[in-house]
């Protein structure tokens, strides 16, 4: 249930009573026991040390759960504050959906004109072998294969036999 609680008195500590450190899955926590005006003593777990002061009021959670040891009765409350993104916006959540769906749409036509382009970019040649074209322009391609028969003016030089 939802409570506001005023602290009285508030420790914490990073130990446990044999010395060994308070270390659970996601790394070392510390505990926290505050003596509250409203509900006696409560606990909680955090990150860091406690930062409150006496007189401060906290708002959250108290869970009290009880439990039998021994023919003895204890009653543990604990404490848990509201988590920062439990609130979403709703607004702010609409705008981050369309700034992602503009993006991927962009992306896609991006990437849709490049491969458009890199297809009408790639030139085969007569001996089977691949080139990359700058401007996709078969006219324009200059440079021969090393295999292909030398040439004067576009004529082969085959052709000259006998003349040199």
């Amino acid at each position: 249930m939802q409570k506001e609680l005023t602290i009285k008195t508030i420790t914490s500590t990073n130990t446990k009573k044999d010395g060994t450190p308070l270390v659970g899955k996601f790394g070392a926590y510390y505990l926290v026991k505050a003596d509250t005006v409203e509900e006696g003593n409560v606990t909680w777990f955090s990150k860091t040390a406690h930062t409150h002061k006496p007189g401060d009021k906290i708002n959250g959670t108290l869970e009290v759960t009880t439990s039998e040891k021994d023919g003895k009765t204890y009653t543990n409350k604990n404490f848990s504050f509201p988590k920062k993104d439990e609130s979403v916006d709703h607004d702010e959540f609409r705008k981050l959906t369309n700034r992602v769906t503009t993006l991927e749409l962009s992306f896609d036509r991006r990437m849709e004109e490049f491969m458009a382009k890199l297809k009408a970019d790639i030139v085969l040649e007569k001996t089977g072998t691949f080139h990359l074209e700058k401007n996709g322009d078969y006219d324009k391609f200059t440079k021969g294969h090393p295999l292909q028969e030398p040439e004067i003016d576009g004529i082969p030089l085959s052709s000259y036999e006998g003349d040199f």
